[in-house]
């Protein structure tokens, strides 16, 4: 963190505010092979090389490797006002697409941040990502603007934020955080889509409070959160959301769960002109066990599944697209094999929406601080049986990643997984990625 001197004139009078800001640089250099996950079909390439009006109209371009370089620079300016008070920025330099329309296109409420080397210089610009107000006082803080969006283990709202992150949610948001003591007791209001603004049927907003405990001596912390998505028209959302975390620093163990339920009426899925009424379910376990330069740890979970019998109910529920378990698992498109970049919409919003259910165990270990070896299988599953007697087992993935430290602020690391397809796929093929990775952080 750095800090520079901020001259501001006013007519009567002269006030210094300090200005700081923090970032980080990224690139990955990848190739992947056989995501479709059988050697006897191609990749489906980007629409605009199978449309012959169109100039880059190339009818042989499809393959089972795809490769790319995509980097990203984000920083994040903060202009501190006062002590309490401060504006609080995110700038994303190489926002955009990656290798078509497809590929890493964004939105304000989940954007992708990253942009090609060379190739789509179009779409690769800058952008303020975030910005908002924050007040912190004896009694809590309050916040009002377009802020990152976050709650629990990041299953449901998930901001993104670490280094290696492609989605994230924002909102256009004011809240106000009350803190008495070890409990805290949160209000919030968003405007999650306003269209045009002489109209109001197209009008989207949500109301959210929460209300959890902290206590830092026995390293504890409980939330529950209710979170009501309302608009216009008749949808009617409630998303019901509760979680734990809990460490025991003298055994080296950290414990957390969460569980989220969705219920009401939302948009017409089936287009048969009636609402749907969702009810879907979903809950993750995270248990971690660090000894020393070891680490033993587990990601279990599932996601309720559309069985497809029912019209106008739909039981489906999605872990945010920023919460991972794997290299390719719920993070590529398995089965497809397209030329979108990370473009699995994530835990239980593949695979025709039929759930899952997921155990990841992991080992790492570090070497004199510098080089960390890391391991990680995992396995899942679909909840509801697909149709036309296909079996349940999406498969195993193995990934093997290492990461050295040259200096505090920058590091390399390579990344390799090998899915291994279950029944579920037609393909039998095993879908391998390798990524050589570049970092630099200040």
């Amino acid at each position: 963190m750095r800090y520079v001197l901020l001259l501001l004139l006013l007519p009567l009078n002269i006030f210094a505010a300090t200005f700081s800001y923090s970032g980080d640089w990224r690139a990955e250099l990848a190739m992947y092979h056989d995501l479709d996950l059988t050697k006897s079909m191609h990749g489906t390439p980007s629409a605009d090389y199978l449309d012959p009006t169109n100039p880059l109209f190339n009818p042989n371009a499809s393959n089972n490797t795809k490769t790319y370089w995509l980097q990203r620079f984000k920083i994040k300016p903060d202009l501190i006002i006062y002590d309490d008070v401060r504006i609080k920025t995110e700038w994303i330099l190489l926002a955009g697409s990656a290798l078509s329309s497809t590929s890493m296109g964004g939105s304000t409420n989940n954007m992708v941040a990253g942009g090609i080397m060379s190739g789509d210089n179009i779409h690769a610009d800058l952008s303020v990502r975030r910005a908002w107000l924050e007040w912190t006082s004896d009694w809590g803080v309050f916040t009002l603007g377009r802020q990152p969006l976050h709650y629990g283990l990041g299953m449901t709202y998930n901001s993104g934020d670490g280094l290696w992150d492609y989605w994230g949610d924002s909102v256009d948001r004011i809240a106000y955080k009350l803190m008495m003591g070890t409990v805290w007791f949160g209000l919030a209001y968003d405007v999650r889509t306003e269209g045009a603004v002489n109209y109001y049927g197209d009008n989207k907003s949500s109301f959210e409070t929460q209300i959890g405990y902290n206590e830092l001596e026995s390293n504890m912390e409980i939330g529950f959160m209710w979170h009501f998505d309302f608009g216009a028209g008749k949808e009617r959302v409630h998303v019901y959301d509760v979680y734990q975390k809990k460490t025991f620093p003298e055994t080296g163990i950290s414990l957390g769960f969460e569980a989220a339920y969705r219920k009401g009426e939302e948009r017409d899925y089936d287009a048969d002109g009636l609402m749907d009424q969702v009810q879907a379910f979903g809950l993750v376990f995270d248990f971690l066990y660090a000894p020393g330069a070891s680490e033993f740890g587990l990601k279990t979970g599932f996601a309720t599944g559309e069985d497809g019998t029912a019209d106008n109910k739909y039981h489906a529920f999605h872990f945010n697209r920023a919460y991972k378990i794997a290299m390719l698992l719920f993070n590529e498109d398995l089965g497809v094999g397209g030329d979108s970049v990370h473009g699995s919409p994530g835990i239980g919003a593949d695979f025709n929406d039929l759930g899952a259910i997921f155990i990841a165990p992991r080992f790492a270990y570090t070497f004199s601080e510098v080089l960390k070896v890391e391991s990680v299988i995992a396995y899942a599953m679909t909840q509801r049986r697909p149709a036309l007697g296909k079996k349940k087992s999406l498969g195993t993935e193995f990934d093997l990643n290492a990461t050295y430290m040259w200096k505090d602020y920058f590091e390399t690391g390579i990344r390799m997984g090998w899915f291994f397809p279950g029944p579920y796929f037609d393909g039998k093929a095993v879908g391998m990625g390798t990524m050589a990775t570049f970092a630099l952080k200040f």
